[in-house]
């Protein structure tokens, strides 16, 4: 979950520079459909984000647990977005 949230406040910062305007208050869907509307998104960043937004609403459930082959899945995509985000 730890991962998750890191990837949640990158993907707010990456609203701010490519929208020009704060993401205070919206979702992580609301910010996801704003960047692809933007177009100035490269596909292989929305791909991260679609995924990770998946796995965030899924651990947001009291009761899951990823196992760990899926854990290390995610914890790989969030590293793959950091990397693909670098310059912020």
């Amino acid at each position: 979950m730890i991962s998750l949230r890191v990837a949640e406040n990158l993907v707010r910062k990456y609203y701010t520079k490519i929208t020009g305007s704060i993401a205070m208050g919206k979702s992580w869907g609301e910010i996801l459909n704003e960047l692809e509307q933007s177009k100035k998104v490269k596909p292989s960043i929305l791909g991260y984000l679609r995924y990770l937004k998946e796995k965030r609403n899924e651990a947001e459930h009291p009761d899951k647990r990823f196992a760990q082959e899926e854990s290390e899945r995610i914890f790989l995509y969030v590293k793959g977005l950091l990397e693909e985000l670098r310059p912020l």
